[in-house]
């Protein structure tokens, strides 16, 4: 017998749905990560009050109702705050790259066979997805990204939070939390620090009690975990009622598409291979980035990373280290003038913040330099395709860039961006 409960969910009366969405809304929101991204709404207390913090991640679900998971087609309801119904065929094709990793490790006996594994939900952001299934009523979260896969361990008998029936199932390096959330919660925040600070984000709910999140800070042996929930008629800040949060089982992994083999020899491929190891934030696929552009002001270092048309970035700030993610599957390749990356444009100087700009290029431009209105021109550091170079002031439209070719012939000018 399985200590998961999976209870049917009933519809809330419309007095009660107006009153929880005018308390949410009302309550202050976890404290967001050093380079926060947009992250879209989702949905908390079935579905009626929205929030918003962390990356962004997209998800699709089935219905959550009675019933065997992974069934039905319906559109989510309820606690899901899927954006979409579940698409069975890639949710599959998931699975079955999981259910590989699991033989392939030698894992198989710890699992029901793959024909009982039932999709329950997929959750993504930039190259990490979330696949949620369920197989002889215990969750397996499935984690793939453009290398890697990470399978949780199934077990009925989770490591709860005490006094509640909330629990972590699956943790991974690349940042994902998620496991099952006690179904008298109306909603969750799940913190992560070292005891003295901590970063909050808000998880992604799925059917059958199911959460699954993005972390901005990379979970260490020394990192504290924990979770809280949202009460009726009380300020979340002033009772924050946290619970220590227990540590789930290591997951199945394995380098299932290991791509070759990048520069880490280099005195650019050394640095961002110590970056990439020190990174207080999570990596995902550590060793498919290429070293790029790098910009230096004091003691800090901003490195742009890319592999193929991905782009990410590595930095040091004097005393932390970074790594986040700025834009996928861009085509800048064969294009006639820079683009400027997204991502954060400033670093720490001595007491204030020095603002640079970095971007990727097309393959035949060697120097770039951008001006400022009243300042000299500056020259980019240029490399594998990228650029970056500290500024005079924020960058602005009416900043001119240029971009030469290797004989110093002019191939572009025009607005940074």
């Amino acid at each position: 017998m399985s200590d998961i409960q999976l209870p049917p969910r009933r519809p809330l009366p419309p007095q009660v749905r107006g009153r929880i969405r005018a308390r949410a809304l009302a309550r202050p929101q976890p404290r967001r990560s050093r380079f926060p991204l947009p992250r879209a709404p989702f949905a908390v207390a079935a579905g009626v009050a929205m929030l918003a913090a962390g990356p962004v991640i997209v998800g699709q679900s089935v219905h959550g109702g009675p019933g065997d998971p992974g069934q039905r087609q319906a559109p989510p309801t309820g606690t899901s705050s899927a954006s979409r119904p579940l698409d069975l065929a890639r949710a599959s094709t998931e699975l079955d790259r999981c259910w590989a990793a699991v033989q392939q490790e030698g894992k198989r006996d710890r699992y029901p066979d793959r024909g009982r594994w039932r999709a329950v939900s997929t959750s993504g952001y930039m190259w990490v997805t979330v696949t949620t299934a369920f197989a002889d009523g215990k969750p397996i979260f499935c984690q793939t990204t453009v290398t890697t896969v990470r399978v949780s361990l199934p077990t009925d008998k989770p490591a709860y939070a005490a006094g509640s029936t909330t629990a972590a199932l699956f943790i991974t390096p690349e940042g994902i939390i998620a496991g099952v959330r006690d179904p008298l919660w109306p909603g969750m925040g799940i913190f992560v620090g070292n005891g003295s600070f901590s970063v909050g984000s808000t998880p992604d709910l799925l059917p059958y009690n199911l959460f699954v999140d993005v972390v901005r800070e990379r979970v260490k042996d020394s990192t504290k975990l924990e979770v809280d929930h949202w009460q009726n008629d009380q300020d979340r800040s002033l009772h924050p009622e946290r619970l220590g949060l227990p540590r789930s089982e290591a997951p199945v992994s394995r380098v299932d598409r290991p791509g070759p083999a990048k520069d880490r020899t280099s005195e650019r491929g050394l640095w961002l291979r110590q970056c990439l190891d020190k990174s207080d934030s999570p990596v995902v696929d550590a060793d498919m980035w290429e070293p790029g552009a790098i910009v230096d002001i004091d003691a800090s270092r901003y490195m742009v990373v890319r592999s193929g048309r991905d782009f990410a970035y590595c930095y040091n700030d004097a005393s932390h280290w970074g790594f986040g993610e700025s834009v996928m599957n861009v085509n800048d390749l064969g294009k006639n003038h820079p683009n400027m990356l997204p991502g954060p444009n400033f670093l720490m100087e001595t007491n204030k913040d020095k603002p640079y700009v970095t971007g990727a290029l097309p393959n035949d431009v060697a120097k770039v330099e951008i001006e400022q209105s009243g300042h000299q021109a500056i020259q980019a550091d240029v490399y594998n395709g990228t650029y970056a170079a500290p500024l005079f002031e924020a960058p602005d439209r009416a900043n001119v860039v240029r971009a030469f070719d290797s004989t110093g012939n002019l191939r572009y000018e025009g607005g940074l961006y």
